[in-house]
């Protein structure tokens, strides 16, 4: 139940802010769009994470 409420929490503050930002700068704000991201992004996070500490990478001639 906690968990659920964070991410209605998250899902709102994200609206309100992406919202005006989208007619800010002329860009159409698709709702479908908006809620498959939600849940994709979810996915993605710990994806990437959980990937990132198995992978190596050069920055600025610096091998991590």
């Amino acid at each position: 139940l906690l968990a659920l409420s964070f991410l209605i929490i998250k899902f709102i503050l994200e609206f309100c802010f992406l919202k005006p930002v989208t007619k800010f700068l002329g860009i159409s704000f698709s709702y479908f769009s908006y809620l498959l991201l939600q849940v994709i992004y979810s996915f993605y996070v710990v994806i990437v994470g959980v990937l990132a500490n198995f992978g190596h990478f050069v920055w600025k001639d610096r091998k991590y």
